[in-house]
């Protein structure tokens, strides 16, 4: 900066030194001429133009000066800036946008680091808590069978029972972490193929029929035709979205509730919907329903058993067949996944 303001200077001074000029001019020609009157029109013409020349050369000087010395400095710029940001071909308003770009692009990163600093934070609390249930319950048994228990007959075997009961759920959520890992880095093959999609979902509501009666749900099913519907995708994966959903309809809907399963034909697609009239779900929570171990009530969800990881399960699976899944809900009338899948 130093050299640019020498030369500002300078300009300066020359500017001022013309405007002294013009006065002293004025003034000898007040002074000393013997036709003053017409001298004094020569005078302030030639002086007139002589300012305006020099005004217009000290504006060409400054403007050369300064767009050298702004060059330079975006020279200077330009090498600590990380080489996306800043163009080859480059100008002063090109440059600025760049710039700001690059700063909304970082804000925006940083944003993303903290919001996946805090979900790796709440999915690792979420991990501990619902591997410290089963074994801390376990712990509880085996405890009370060491410093005696065992000598009775009636609770050894429920202990036994309970901590086998325990085993199982912890068995239950490591297998559900294990796929939902997999699902999501990818490393899951699905063996894509046609399957009768209406067979596949008369067995998975067979199997789930005692558990409906338990808690006292109707499941309805119609495919939506007299004939059976195929589609494209992994058999056992899509079996595993469909129990998924229906089952979580069981646990939830609520006594004396419907589910029903339906079928609608769309272009290419089938629209596969499970639905029920149970007591829905509050709107603040669909957002985050698909979210790992997200539960809409806490106490409820641990006393229905699970392991907290199903619908995030069946958004992967799907996602790993290229298709998608919405949920839509009005708290106190119901509940409706509405999921896609190929054709045959």
């Amino acid at each position: 900066m130093a050299p640019f303001r020498t030369k500002f200077n300078a300009l300066v001074f020359s500017f001022f030194n013309s405007l002294l000029i013009f006065i002293l001019v004025m003034i000898v020609s007040f002074v000393f001429s013997k036709r003053m009157y017409a001298l004094l029109i020569e005078e302030i013409i030639f002086v007139i133009v002589l300012f305006l020349l020099s005004t217009i050369a000290s504006y060409l000087l400054i403007s050369i000066a300064f767009r050298k010395q702004l060059k330079q400095n975006f020279s200077q710029i330009i090498e600590h800036l990380p080489g996306e940001v800043i163009a080859k071909d480059y100008t002063l308003s090109n440059i600025t946008e760049s710039i700001n770009r690059y700063k909304e692009n970082k804000e925006l990163e940083i944003l993303l680091l903290k919001d996946r600093e805090n979900y790796r934070k709440e999915f690792f609390g979420n991990v501990a808590h619902e591997l410290k249930t089963p074994l801390f319950s376990m712990q509880g048994f085996l405890l009370t069978l060491i410093e005696g228990g065992m000598n009775d007959e009636s609770i050894r075997y429920r202990y036994l029972d309970r901590i086998n009961s325990s085993l199982e759920r912890l068995i239950f959520i490591i297998k559900d972490l294990d796929l939902l890992s997999e699902l999501e880095n990818r490393n899951l093959k699905l063996n894509i193929k046609n399957f009768n999609l209406t067979a596949l979902t008369r067995e998975i509501i067979d199997i789930l029929e005692y558990k409906a009666k338990k808690n006292k749900i109707k499941v309805d099913f119609t495919s939506g035709s007299n004939k059976d519907v195929f589609a494209i995708g992994d058999v056992e994966r899509i079996g595993q979205v469909l129990t998924n959903l229906i089952a979580n309809g069981i646990s939830y809907a609520g006594e004396d509730a419907t589910i029903s399963v339906s079928f609608q034909n769309n272009a290419n697609k089938i629209m596969v919907s499970i639905k029920d009239n149970g007591i829905g779900i509050k709107p603040e929570h669909l957002e985050r329903l698909f979210e790992r171990f997200y539960r809409v009530d806490e106490h409820r969800s641990r006393s229905q058993g699970g392991s907290g990881l199903g619908l995030s399960i069946v958004k992967n699976i799907l996602h790993a067949h290229k298709e998608n899944i919405t949920v839509r809900s009005t708290y106190g009338y119901g509940t409706e996944f509405i999921f896609s899948l190929q054709k045959a």
